[in-house]
């Protein structure tokens, strides 16, 4: 695994600004753009999980979790059948909550390139046009891997991603906003 995306949000800036960048596992001073002026982050620690669902290291991981066919429906069923099929948890534990996004591969990929819009100062990308999606939240906090039940909430939205070599690796969150052109994004 080549890092983990650490979010940290900058005290003291001129707007709380989202900073993402990927780092590998370790201590950091002050590395972030503006914390040394402001004096408000001294250190941070960055740790990564090697388990596979810890962190959406590539494209690949990003693929099993988030992309169900275009012509996919979303229910509650299926939220649960796809999450235990994929394998999808967190720490051996069901996944608190999921999204699939109804779209072709390439569809997708596109947000990374000229069909997405860049956060300042991120490696996130919101995309120009909205996705048929489907949010997996899970419905019974007791249950353990296989056994986990979702329900299901289908919406058209944004979807704003985190992009590496112009290819999507993790699913940050969707919107019902569209990108602002020229203007700083704020996640």
């Amino acid at each position: 695994m080549d890092g983990c995306l650490l979010s940290l949000w900058v005290a003291g800036s001129q707007e709380w600004g989202l900073e993402s960048r990927s780092f590998p596992s370790g201590a950091y001073l002050n590395q972030l753009p503006g914390a040394r002026e402001t004096g408000s982050l001294s250190s941070y620690q960055c740790t990564c999980d090697q388990e596979k669902n810890q962190v959406t290291a590539n494209y690949t991981d990003f693929k099993n979790r988030h992309i169900a066919g275009k012509n996919a429906q979303g229910s509650d069923e299926f939220c649960s059948e796809q999450i235990k099929n994929r394998k999808i948890t967190v720490k051996r534990r069901c996944k608190p909550r999921n999204t699939f996004i109804f779209a072709n591969e390439d569809d997708v990929k596109a947000v990374c390139r000229d069909q997405g819009v860049k956060i300042r100062n991120t490696n996130l990308y919101k995309s120009k046009k909205q996705f048929k999606i489907v949010d997996c939240k899970n419905a019974d906090r007791n249950r353990r891997p296989p056994n986990c039940t979702y329900r299901a909430r289908n919406a058209n939205k944004y979807i704003i991603v985190g992009c590496n070599r112009r290819l999507p690796v993790h699913f940050q969150r969707s919107s019902t906003h569209p990108p602002v052109f020229g203007i700083t994004e704020r996640v």
